[in-house]
């Protein structure tokens, strides 16, 4: 317990209790002051010895710097220069050492043994300075290679948004929407090398999920929210004149074989799977393979191509996909054409319609055109074959044709039309009865609203949706919509 001096008895006994409380107070918040006043000069100090150590270290610090003063990047470069240009002189050469000489300046053996050592130590020293030059210039030219490459390189993205109509099996108003981001990469490494890259990332299977047709509504749909790799690729010219060109990676053929100057596209083109490709090709996703083309000369052109069928990596040779393409090439005076020939195999084995079989595999050919017969006017058609036995479908046969630059106000805009007949199998026809063929058309109209971005209204229809000879004709307007840099 604390004393209390005589003033604060004395204060304590006239004014009584509470005035001694202010009175303890006041005296408290003194002691606080001196407290303070005691930490700050605590503080001073610390900060005096701080700047002292500084001081001493920042003089030592230069007189180590003047009395070695640091060499400027081009005597680095001049000095590794010298250091690459002695361990050249050692290059392919032993060390040679020769026995140090007992003589007066040299009483022992140890002293040749202290010699032979700094002998070898300045050899290493310079055959790792050499090392360590080299390995400079190689990070640079790596480093300059990639900064190269990022000069080359091209990319360039595809957004497509689709929107269409029906009432075929609709609890609503029967609008089915999709969205397709596409981004690309090209690099043109050299004269004969290049690279490509695709990734897609989607949402929305469109109309097609609802409808069970033959052939889908919108070919430019894909449901998975998830950015995938669409195509990865490296793609080599060589031969006199660059005829030949090999392909390795993960690929679309489809990219290269059944291709068609009006109706391979579906992002400015038609919608319908069956007027993008030959709807009896029966080509996988995208997986890993290789193709290689010829041109002998500039109307004709081979080509084969390969590609797995279940993108697994599994059985990759005995569960896949091949074609052959032949191409020829016409012209017209100033009318351009191409016709093409083809066979394709899918060696994955196939279960027969009726399951008696499950080792049969679908191989087919097909036959495609496009043909320019007027400045404005374009025809294209396809026909194609496959195994009826494990398809639904056995005959496919689409054609329609395309007016471009009729306009001089609108010279980029399209319109195209296009008719195709699926023909059932008679393995499904006697599986299904009243099963008829499925016949579809499409008409657009692509209006190019600026240098990236187009609409394009549409109109498809459908009878004999999946060769049911019961089904409802399916109406299908809809709206594509996309942008493209």
């Amino acid at each position: 317990m604390r004393r209390l001096d005589g003033s604060e008895v004395a204060v304590k006994k006239r004014f009584g209790a509470p005035f001694a409380k202010i009175i303890d107070s006041f005296k408290m918040a003194k002691a606080i002051e001196r407290r303070a006043r005691t930490f700050e000069k605590r503080r001073n100090f610390s900060k005096r010895v701080a700047m002292l150590s500084g001081l001493i270290f920042s003089t030592g610090a230069a007189s180590f710097a003047w009395g070695a003063p640091p060499t400027t990047d081009w005597e680095n470069s001049a000095e590794d220069v010298v250091i690459l240009e002695e361990a050249d002189a050692y290059e392919g050469e032993e060390a040679v050492f020769e026995e140090p000489v007992l003589t007066e300046e040299t009483p022992s053996e140890a002293g040749a043994a202290v010699a032979a050592d700094e002998a070898t130590s300045g050899y290493s020293l310079h055959v790792h300075g050499a090392e360590t030059h080299e390995t400079h210039v190689k990070h640079v030219e790596e480093a300059s290679a990639f900064r190269v490459l990022l000069d080359k390189l091209e990319l360039g993205a595809t957004i497509t948004a689709v929107g269409q109509q029906s009432d075929y099996d609709a609890v609503d108003s029967g609008i089915d929407g999709s969205l397709m981001v596409e981004v690309e990469a090209f690099a043109e490494l050299t004269e004969r090398d290049s690279m490509r890259a695709t990734f897609k990332v989607g949402m929305g299977d469109g109309l097609g999920a609802r409808v069970p047709a033959f052939c889908g509504f919108n070919a430019a749909s894909g449901a998975t929210r998830n950015t995938y790799l669409n195509q990865f690729w490296y793609e080599r010219k060589f031969g006199d004149g660059d005829r030949w060109r090999a392909r390795v990676g993960y690929l679309d053929l489809t990219s290269d074989f059944d291709t068609n100057a009006y109706a391979n596209d579906e992002y400015c083109q038609f919608l319908s799977d069956a007027f993008v490709n030959n709807l009896t090709f029966e080509c996988p996703a995208n997986a890993l393979g290789g193709q290689v083309w010829w041109e002998p000369n500039d109307k004709w052109r081979l080509g084969v191509g390969y590609s797995e069928s279940n993108r697994d990596c599994v059985e990759m040779f005995s569960r896949g996909v091949a074609i052959a393409e032949v191409d020829r090439h016409v012209q017209i005076g100033e009318l351009q054409g191409t016709y093409r020939g083809y066979f394709t195999a899918n060696f994955t084995p196939r279960e027969s319609l009726d399951g008696t079989r499950d080792d049969l595999t679908n191989d087919g050919w097909g036959l495609s055109f496009d043909q320019e017969i007027s400045k404005y006017v374009g025809l294209w058609g396809r026909y194609g074959q496959q195994n009826g036995e494990c398809c639904e479908f056995d005959r496919a046969l689409t054609g329609g044709f395309e007016l471009h630059s009729f306009s001089e106000e609108r010279p980029d805009d399209i319109l195209g039309f296009g008719y195709g007949i699926t023909c059932v199998s008679d393995e499904f026809a006697a599986l299904n009865e009243g099963a008829v063929d499925e016949n579809h058309f499409e008409l657009y109209y692509s209006f190019q609203v600026n240098d990236y971005f187009s609409a394009t209204p549409s109109l498809q229809w459908i009878d004999g949706v999946g060769g049911d000879g019961e089904a409802e004709v399916v109406w299908a307007p809809g709206l594509r919509a996309t942008v493209a840099f």
